[in-house]
């Protein structure tokens, strides 16, 4: 076995290289992980509606409130986290 490789698995006889988990059990310990990092707002309730560019660059959103107030806000570093662009529905 080298370095970074599985063993054999019993099942498949061959080294696992991945896992499979289901978004409900995988998006709290995102959540969770997320709020436990320093510099990162959670703010439960806003979708993100709009992108913020400026010099050819993503530098924040325009977020949507449950109770419709729209909020600017700027980031140094923009992450998409709503599985838009993925063909699973789990």
């Amino acid at each position: 076995m080298g370095l970074g490789r599985s063993p054999p698995t019993p099942l498949i006889g061959r080294p696992a290289y991945g896992y499979g988990i289901r978004r409900q059990m995988l998006d709290p310990i995102v959540r969770r992980t997320a709020v436990a990092t320093s510099g990162v707002d959670f703010m439960p309730g806003f979708s993100a509606r709009e992108l913020l560019i400026n010099d050819d660059r993503i530098n924040g959103v325009l977020a949507e409130g449950s109770d419709g107030l729209q909020r600017t806000m700027e980031a140094g570093f923009v992450v998409g986290a709503d599985a838009a662009n993925h063909g699973s529905q789990n």
